[in-house]
């Protein structure tokens, strides 16, 4: 019994020693990012957008490509890209790019995400097509002028073109509805063959972990 628990720790203290190598070499390759330390969660153009990353974005998956990770195979697109957040947000952590990541001790806390309601005010702005009838002119001219004039009078909606929303404004009764920690695990660096940035529920214990916390 005593061997095996000598042996377990030994595999361990490897597994965090490989760990703590492979991390130190991805951040030391991040820093080669131009304006690596510019970059913010809402600073990466598009990057909520499908199948579309923004320049920060896709420079960080090129070079985990390098250690073998393709978060192009990660069967969702939130995934991937909460798990470039959690890379960006834990190498400035760590010091950025002006970090020499040969010395010193990790910062391997997690980052704390929280999710959020709100009630808000939102004035929106719709392009529409409209068509009437107009009576009672005397020319082609005069009946344009009448539309441009009196348009609820004359006219009906006949279809929405497009709808422009305005600031977000008079935001109240806001609300925590659920708490999130994200760390850097071994998929994300090439250590393990999982391939999803959320544990089953079995591996909470040493895998990313979701905290719900009911409002």
């Amino acid at each position: 019994m005593k061997e095996l628990l000598r042996n377990t720790i030994k595999e361990q203290e490897e597994g965090e020693e490989r760990f703590d190598k492979r991390l130190r070499r991805i951040f030391t390759l991040m820093k080669s990012i131009p304006d690596i330390d510019k970059w913010s969660v809402d600073s990466d153009d598009n990057h909520y957008l499908p199948n579309n990353y923004g320049r920060w974005s896709m420079e960080l998956v090129n070079v985990l490509k390098l250690f073998g990770v393709d978060l192009s195979k990660w069967n969702s697109d939130f995934y991937r890209r909460d798990a470039v957040k959690t890379f960006y947000e834990i190498f400035l952590q760590n010091g950025g790019s002006s970090r020499n990541f040969d010395e010193g001790k990790l910062d391997l806390r997690p980052t704390i995400v929280y999710r959020i309601h709100a009630d808000a005010t939102v004035m929106i702005t719709e392009e529409t097509q409209i068509s009437g009838e107009i009576w009672g002119v005397k020319s082609e001219e005069a009946a344009l002028e009448q539309m441009r004039q009196f348009p609820d009078r004359w006219a009906s909606i006949d279809d929405n073109i497009s709808s422009d929303y305005g600031p977000i404004k008079n935001v109240r009764d806001e609300r925590v509805y659920e708490k999130l920690e994200y760390v850097i695990t071994a998929e994300m660096i090439g250590l393990s063959d999982h391939s999803d940035f959320y544990p089953n529920d079995s591996n909470l214990s040493y895998e990313n972990k979701r905290i719900n916390e009911q409002s």
